[in-house]
């Protein structure tokens, strides 16, 4: 039976080791970039868990189908290693990302936490609230404009309607660094 589970930092690295294992043994090698909770879990640690792996692969969409075969085995979803941040990934997430996980013929680099905290601020969603705040502490960010210039460093030219005003990221920002402090 598949079930939508939490995955903890342990577990996701786990099923990464996994996924490198059948790659190296079908001769593959794919770079993939994790983003959102799990990149929030392997990196900085203040995220317990996660349902799912957001992780854009370069190369080789077998990867995905490699994760496919592991859901099943393991009782997960599918989908559970998914692409679907892909069209939010910023143009300098790669440069910015510093931590990889080399393990057989996968080599994962986790988003930095600007990469992390500037999607999240673009899906502006109420159920990011906590790891924006967890960001914003890990960047010792003190003032709303800084956010706003880490948005604006990951996405120079925009994402089309998609991006909020710098009015609205910086309420938003406001927000977020009081309770960064406050904690």
């Amino acid at each position: 039976m598949t079930e939508r589970r939490e995955l903890n930092a342990t577990e996701i690295r786990d099923l990464l080791d996994d996924i490198g294992r059948r790659l190296a043994s079908r001769g593959l090698e794919v770079t993939a970039l994790v983003v959102g909770g799990a990149a929030i879990a392997l990196t900085i640690g203040t995220r317990d868990a996660t349902t799912d792996v957001d992780a854009v692969a370069r190369q080789a969409p077998e990867v995905y189908a490699i994760a496919d075969e592991i859901a099943a085995e393991h009782g997960l979803l599918e989908g559970w290693f998914n692409p679907a941040a892909a069209p939010w990934v910023p143009p300098v997430a790669y440069e910015w990302s510093t931590v990889q996980i080399v393990t057989g013929g996968l080599t994962a680099h986790l988003a930095d936490p600007r990469t992390l905290l500037a999607m999240k601020m673009l899906a502006n969603r109420a159920r990011d609230f906590d790891d924006l705040i967890d960001l914003a502490r890990e960047l010792g960010l003190k003032e709303p404009a800084e956010l706003l210039q880490i948005v604006h460093a990951a996405y120079p030219d925009g994402v089309g309607s998609k991006m909020p005003t710098d009015e609205d990221i910086l309420i938003d920002a406001a927000e977020i660094i009081r309770f960064a402090q406050d904690a």
